[in-house]
């Protein structure tokens, strides 16, 4: 059976949850078990993408936080993601939407490297809703959001390409995140770097093209067919010549096949620009 997988933690129950306090003996673990990986991405470098940042939920109480999505600041106080990722409620009571930047290797709440969203702006055409019986199978479309936080520090922030998606297939990509690097939930996951991955856009075939109005179709590198994107790299930035050109959406899984599907960010610039500029402080 073909299944399409929204690439977000979708309930409090599914949220991974790690402690909050000094985690020294806990990372020294993972290190030695880093290479137990799933999507066989590669781990940033520093100064790599530094405008990718976690949306990290974080209970009322502040001991618990989970890694939901990523995202990209594409100015000090506006960032873009996937429209999915920002549907909060999805997330369970008492829990407050974070960005977590620059160091992932520790708990944000030791670091003090996060700051509060402040509002969230889902596409207006933005829908999601289940096929085949709800069995993991789902049609989405215009899955791009914005939000704006408190001010995130950075050297340079990302910039979007408006060329037309289209004309783009065949060409070589990357694409960053920062979720599970394995099928199932694991606290090995918590305290590790963001990954990039190499992919190539491809022409989306017809159950691709049926999922999504506007979609970026993507195939791993033969080199590496098991690489792809999973849980929590949702909202995740597709990039091309050091620019944005779409956020991670979904994965199409069929046995050992997979197709990754993005959100291309071309035909949402005037809409971003709008929302960005009607609400500056």
């Amino acid at each position: 059976m073909t299944m399409v997988k929204i690439l977000k933690l979708i309930s409090f129950v599914n949220l991974v949850f790690f402690p909050t306090t000094d985690t020294t003996n806990f990372k020294q673990t993972l290190l030695k078990r880093r290479q137990n990986r799933v999507h066989m991405g590669r781990d940033l470098t520093a100064g790599e993408y530094p405008y990718v940042i976690l949306l990290i939920v974080i209970s009322e109480e502040e001991s618990t936080y989970a890694r939901a999505c990523t995202g990209s600041m594409i100015t000090a106080t506006w960032g873009i993601t996937a429209s999915h990722c920002l549907q909060t409620k999805n997330f369970g009571r008492n829990l407050k939407t974070y960005v977590a930047y620059d160091n992932f290797t520790v708990s944000p709440i030791f670091t003090g490297l996060y700051v509060p969203v402040i509002e969230t702006f889902l596409h207006p055409s933005y829908c999601v809703f289940s096929t085949n019986g709800g069995k993991n199978d789902i049609i989405v479309n215009n899955d791009v959001g914005l939000f704006r936080s408190e001010n995130v520090p950075k050297k340079s922030y990302a910039v979007l390409l408006a060329t037309e998606y289209s004309t783009l297939v065949g060409l070589p990509v990357v694409y960053v995140g920062g979720g599970r690097t394995k099928m199932e939930p694991d606290y090995m996951d918590a305290f590790r770097p963001l990954q990039v991955g190499e992919a190539t856009i491809i022409n989306c075939d017809e159950k691709m093209r049926s999922k999504s109005k506007f979609v970026i179709c993507l195939a791993p590198k033969c080199s590496n067919r098991l690489e792809t994107i999973w849980y929590g790299d949702s909202g995740g930035p597709l990039i091309y010549d050091g620019k944005i050109i779409g956020v991670a959406s979904y994965i199409i899984e069929h046995k050992i096949i997979k197709r990754m599907g993005y959100a291309p960010v071309s035909p949402y610039v005037d809409w971003i620009s709008s929302v960005m500029n009607g609400h500056k402080r």
